[in-house]
């Protein structure tokens, strides 16, 4: 099951507002769009890390950040087959409820990500 991973995907209107036109900025005002969600997704990638359980270890080894300038886009992933069964939770057998790591992380950054974003386009 080697490549396999986990993802959830954030959208929101102040997000798409503001990064949907982010070629349409000045050089410097994108620069400061890039460091704001570079900085924003490091803070995810930390607060996932610290949240992810810990028995195996693997869902913290394997939780990768990456950040793509070009679109000012950030990502955080969880390798493994059963990240996303910890994340929401399962039924069958052996049911689990859930136990949420990746969208407390965002939840906890995004004010700062919605406030910095804001900041970097007000002229």
């Amino acid at each position: 099951m080697a490549g396999r991973g986990f993802q959830v995907y954030i959208s929101t209107r102040e997000l798409n507002k503001v990064l949907g036109g982010f070629k349409k900025y000045s050089e410097s005002t994108q620069k400061k769009l890039q460091d704001v969600v570079k900085s924003s997704t490091e803070k995810v990638l930390s607060g996932t890390i610290r949240r992810a359980p810990k028995r195996t270890g693997k869902m913290v080894t394997g939780t990768t950040m990456t950040f793509d300038a070009e679109a000012c886009r950030g990502s955080v992933k969880v390798k493994g087959s059963i990240a996303h069964l910890v994340e929401f939770g399962h039924g069958g057998l052996n049911p689990a409820k859930e136990h949420p790591f990746m969208r407390p992380s965002y939840e906890d950054v995004r004010p700062g990500l919605i406030k910095g974003l804001e900041d970097a386009v007000k002229i």
